[in-house]
């Protein structure tokens, strides 16, 4: 029985010390739901997000858990910078023997003894800066390395010799660090230090220059330190104990005004250090609207586009324009030659400002490059550069146009109004009085290419399916193959040779018409369908039923038509609520894709207030017709009338309209 006593204290001693240890350990996840609290006198971590006050005790129900004596002064949480997608507990000891640890176990990092330790919320890398009363304000990288990152610059009062900076910060969506400056002066009739000026300042990761966001007003200037910093909640929270006080105050900062008052009060033993932590962060308000932007297309030859020529507003004074292929201005933005050569695609603008805040995003901006032709029918074989000057000269100046921005190596153009080749030219204003030249390096120029006239001719593929009819008749000087000639499809006859041609009847001359040949036509009765060659001509000349015409390459597509004289009118044509369709009949599609069409009724010549509207389609390939729909309200009876364009061709629309018996 004694024995049994003995095994059953021995397993509550080995159960008492498992739960122990497993209270000792980092069992829970931070969350970025929540605030809080390090306190090093009761190596813990308490949940304060209800922001209630009270006793911060070892039994504390918000108490998270204990942590090592080797790192319980300095907390940070956030996101696991080695990429295990979870988030950890960083913490340190205010002292530069110790080591950083993560989730409560050491790593081989040295802690740089700074405190205040602040996890940036893009790649969960953890911060601190060098405070005191000092000019030199370094900041550094705490894990998961440790980096010196070089010296903080700032105003006057950020590196004046009775300005402390808070070690503890926070960060903003635009991946600005924040911290509060504040004085810190002895007061002789008390022997206490007091801070009148408390001022919140973002610093540039990259270019470690701290920049004045506003002052901090409604904290009493008894509160001459600052314990810890976070954001949470929308709000900034400073966390402040007196050495000889048993009370921790928290306060509560507006970050959009700098307004502060006490929010709330810890119970907590004098002596060691605190730290506030979380993983939220600033959305900083934006002083400017959206850039306004339109979309663009390249203008050929060009096969690209400069993205400035999408922002159609003025940036604001203290900002600058950039571009991002997102709406989050997540990544890096596009350099200048990314946006003076942006490809198709989706980009969008912000306003960048002096503080380092971004503006909403502008509306996407859809970049469409298409395919420059490289031929026109336009009959255009020159250009004038002088139209491209859109200002007025100055007195007693000319024009000039060079091959050149400096017009050293290059020539001028003799004649600028008649520019036949292609190349890139730079426009200069020359003093024909004092013969001198407004620059040296023109930035003024125009790319000129000139296009070849199109073959406007045009052809039809033969039909070589397989499901055509078999060629039967066959003539060949090689070995014949197997299934020839039934294997080529929808020939009469078919002639094969790898080194032989075939010669048609040849003649002096045919040239003459039916009826009316010419005195020395070589055929006096041709048929319809005959083929010669016409020595004279030196070509191959079919005779049509008509005459006889060269074979030539040539383009005989019959020309778009809309019927207008077959156009339909049915529905109701009956006021004063009408709705009737217009059926318009064409010829000759080819296939395109047309946009829809809205017509008003034309009121100087009959009824207002009917529209007709034409939704975007096709053309058939040949014949067709639209179907034109005709609503609204009239007062009277009369004749509506519509103008209706496509492809260079118009109908003028004439429909009658009556009333009904109760109209008038």
């Amino acid at each position: 029985m004694k024995n049994k006593n003995i095994f059953t204290q021995f397993k509550r001693c080995i159960l008492l010390t498992l739960l122990f240890v497993g209270y000792m350990g980092f069992a829970q996840t931070p969350s970025c739901d929540n605030l809080y609290l390090i306190s090093e006198s009761r190596n813990a971590i308490y949940d304060i997000s209800s922001l209630s006050g009270g006793s911060l005790t070892s039994t504390s129900t918000n108490k998270v858990m204990n942590v090592s004596t080797g790192a319980n002064a300095s907390l940070a949480v956030g996101i696991d910078p080695n990429g295990s997608g979870q988030n950890i507990w960083v913490t340190t000891k205010n002292s530069s023997s110790g080591y950083v640890y993560v989730n409560n176990t050491a790593t081989s990092v040295t802690s740089p003894g700074y405190g205040g330790l602040t996890a940036n919320p893009v790649d969960g890398k953890v911060y601190s800066v060098k405070g005191g009363a000092t000019n030199a304000r370094k900041l550094y990288q705490v894990y998961p390395s440790y980096q010196d990152l070089g010296t903080i610059t700032g105003d006057t009062f950020f590196h004046s010799s009775s300005t402390y900076i808070s070690t503890d910060s926070f960060f903003d969506t635009n991946g600005k660090y924040y911290l509060i400056a504040y004085s810190a002066v002895l007061d002789t009739s008390t022997n206490t230090y007091i801070s009148t000026t408390k001022r919140l300042y973002s610093i540039d990761l990259n270019t470690r220059k701290a920049t004045f966001v506003r002052a901090i007003t409604g904290i009493p200037s008894s509160v001459n330190a600052i314990q810890g910093l976070a954001f949470y909640n929308d709000k900034i929270y400073l966390l402040y104990q007196s050495s000889t006080s048993t009370n921790a105050r928290l306060y509560e900062i507006n970050p959009d005004t700098g307004a502060g008052s006490l929010k709330t009060t810890y119970v907590y033993p004098t002596g060691g250090d605190m730290d506030l932590a979380s993983c939220q962060v600033y959305n900083p308000p934006h002083t400017v609207g959206a850039p306004p932007v339109q979309n663009l297309a390249n203008d050929c030859p060009l096969t690209t586009v400069n993205l400035e020529d999408a922002h159609t507003g003025t940036t604001p004074s203290g900002s600058e324009l950039r571009w991002f292929t997102n709406n989050t201005h997540t990544g890096t933005a596009l350099t200048a030659a990314q946006i003076a050569t942006a490809g198709a695609g989706t980009y969008y603008a912000f306003y960048y400002d002096s503080n380092g805040v971004y503006s909403p995003a502008s509306v996407a901006v859809t970049v469409t490059i298409d395919d420059c032709p490289d031929c026109t029918n336009s009959g255009e074989t020159s250009v004038n550069l002088n139209s491209m000057y859109t200002g007025t000269f100055p007195t007693g100046v000319e024009l000039q146009w060079w091959t050149t921005p400096d017009r050293q190596a290059g020539t001028q153009v003799a004649d600028p109004t008649n520019v036949t080749v292609s190349g890139t030219y730079y426009a200069f204003f020359h003093d024909t009085v004092n013969n001198c030249y407004n620059t040296d390096n023109s930035t003024a120029f125009v790319n000129v290419t000139i296009l070849p006239p199109c073959d406007t001719t045009c052809t039809q593929p033969g039909d070589f399916t397989a499901n055509g009819i078999p060629t039967k008749v066959g003539i060949t000087v090689q070995q014949k193959q197997d299934n020839w000639p039934a294997n080529i499809p929808n020939g009469f006859i078919a002639l094969e040779s790898k080194e032989k041609g075939f010669v048609i009847t040849r003649v002096p001359h045919v040239g003459g018409t039916t009826g009316s040949p010419d005195f020395d036509d070589a055929i006096e009765e041709p048929r319809e369908g005959m083929l010669v060659y016409d020595i004279q001509d030196k070509c191959v000349k079919l005779f049509n039923g008509e005459k006889w015409k060269c074979i030539e390459k040539s383009c005989n597509t019959a020309e778009f038509t809309l019927n207008c004289s077959d156009l339909v009118i049915s529905g109701d044509t009956q006021g004063p609520d009408i709705n009737f369709t217009i059926t318009l009949p064409y010829s000759n599609g080819d296939g395109a894709t047309y946009a829809q069409q809205i017509m008003n009724s034309i009121d100087s010549l009959g009824l207002s207030g009917l529209t007709a509207s034409l939704s975007a389609g096709t053309l058939a390939n040949g014949s067709g017709e639209f179907i034109i729909t005709v609503s609204g309200t009239v007062d009277n009876g009369g004749a509506a009338y519509f103008q209706f364009e496509l492809n260079g061709h118009s109908c003028l629309i004439v429909s009658q309209i009556t009333m009904d018996a109760q109209g008038v």
